[in-house]
């Protein structure tokens, strides 16, 4: 986990082409939505985890490091393809995982690793870039992250993102182009984005926490999933770490209703983390590599990579269901119209109540799925380039955007499917009480 980024996690990103169609038939839908209803019937080992509430009695502060970074501004290009509209992002390099969307500027956030080769087609260089695209003009600025971060680390890359009540952009570092052979006791593996003074902060956490693979923040905290552990931040300052496991295993994590779910891939697992109890208290096993998350008041929505199926946990019963779906899925979203949206290698998909549809993209889907106003939801792909000769390969990284479906729409453009044959289908299976996934729009 120390060298370069670990191939596992771009295989989400580039694993091979699969066959794209349309799904439209009345027996595709009745499948995928008895797999969703019949949440009763999940199967899955579920464990408790024994309360492990490992606080600091003092406070422990945190090293850091200030950067000025250079900004510069461009003009994006934008073409269109099955409801997908691209814009395409001045970076070569391999996408990373992040992307948010901030409210108060109305921008769009993605992090970028952009990479140089030599003549021989080896990397000479890699480094990160965090952009700000603007949703109104569909302009972006560029803010280019210092190569020589100290201590032997050169060329950091952010892999997730996310915004504090002061609108700052705190980043999560999987690791670095180049690091030392002795890892100091302290490593730079979280910083933090100031957009108004362009000036970047580098916080040095102790190594044994191991590096970062996602960051949120949640109840006035920044809450940071490492290798091993869930730490809790205060400014600069570590308030709270608990342990999650001795094994390394990279995740995402979603804070929701006062727990924090957390997906370690590797491991096979999701947890949940009691906030106002300080532990872990559900630890659900058997999952096939679970990668991104996502949760409603009632559910939680895993994307199981290596199970083709987003797996969804009742959040009251802690049952688990799945809906299988044709592709490989990396990242779920609900959104607000209450449709459950999956990406995956050049498919993006929807699942609403009366249908599901699959749309093709033409460039690899890369990060989680978040929605903006007005329904618009919004990811990062990228298209691959191979050479026989210099440069060898080419990456083009876009920000994607299509709208969310309406359910009527659907209905018009597919024609209905009716609930009291769905519902009376189901109660002939085994007498369990249909359960509907009804829409927020």
């Amino acid at each position: 986990m120390y060298g370069k980024i670990k191939v596992f996690i771009f295989e989400h990103s580039f694993i091979k082409t699969e066959s794209m169609k349309r799904i439209v038939s009345g027996i595709a839908v009745l499948t995928l939505l008895v797999s969703m209803l019949l949440l009763e019937n999940g199967i899955v080992e579920t464990s408790y985890a024994d309360p492990e509430t490992i606080l600091r009695v003092d406070s422990e502060y945190i090293d850091y490091t200030n950067f000025l970074l250079q900004v510069k501004s461009y003009q994006t290009e934008t073409w269109q393809g099955d409801g997908v509209t691209y814009f395409e992002l001045p970076i070569n390099g391999p996408p990373t995982e992040g992307i948010l969307y901030d409210s108060h500027r109305g921008v769009i956030w993605s992090t970028l690793c952009n990479e140089t080769r030599d003549v021989n087609g080896n990397i000479e260089t890699e480094i990160g870039f965090i952009v700000m695209f603007n949703v109104t003009d569909n302009s972006i600025l560029v803010f280019e992250l210092p190569f020589d971060v100290g201590e032997g680390f050169y060329g950091p890359i952010p892999w997730t993102i996310d915004l504090d009540n002061n609108g700052e952009i705190w980043l999560s570092i999987i690791t670095y182009f180049s690091i030392p052979e002795q890892l100091p006791e302290n490593i730079p593996c979280l910083a933090k984005l100031n957009p108004e003074n362009n000036t970047l902060t580098v916080f040095w956490i102790p190594k044994e926490y191991g590096w970062m693979c996602d960051v949120k923040f949640y109840e006035g905290f920044t809450w940071c999933h490492s290798e091993y552990y869930l730490l809790r931040l205060n400014a600069s300052i570590i308030t709270g770490f608990w342990r999650i496991s001795d094994t390394s295993s990279e995740g995402f994590m979603f804070p929701d209703g006062g727990y924090i779910w957390i997906t370690r891939t590797e491991e096979g697992e999701v947890r949940r983390f009691n906030v106002m109890m300080e532990n872990f208290d559900v630890n659900l096993t058997g999952f096939s590599e679970p990668f991104g998350i996502h949760t409603d008041t009632k559910y939680v929505y895993i994307a199981e990579y290596n199970a083709s199926a987003i797996a969804i946990i009742n959040k009251l019963t802690l049952a688990v269901s799945r809906i299988p779906i044709e592709s490989k899925p990396s990242y779920v979203c609900r959104s607000n119209r209450g449709n459950i949206w999956w990406l995956s290698s050049y498919s993006l998909g929807v699942i609403s109540e009366l249908t599901c549809y699959t749309y093709e993209i033409n460039c690899r889907g890369s990060t989680p799925i978040i929605e903006s106003p007005n329904n618009k939801l919004w990811f990062g792909a990228v298209k691959i380039y191979y050479y026989l000769g210099p440069p060898y390969i080419v990456y083009k990284p876009y920000l994607c955007v299509i709208e969310d479906i309406d359910v009527v729409e659907s209905i018009l453009l597919q024609g209905p499917f009716y609930w009291n044959e769905i519902e009376y289908w189901i109660l002939q299976i085994g007498n369990h009480r249909p359960i509907r996934l009804v829409s927020n729009g």
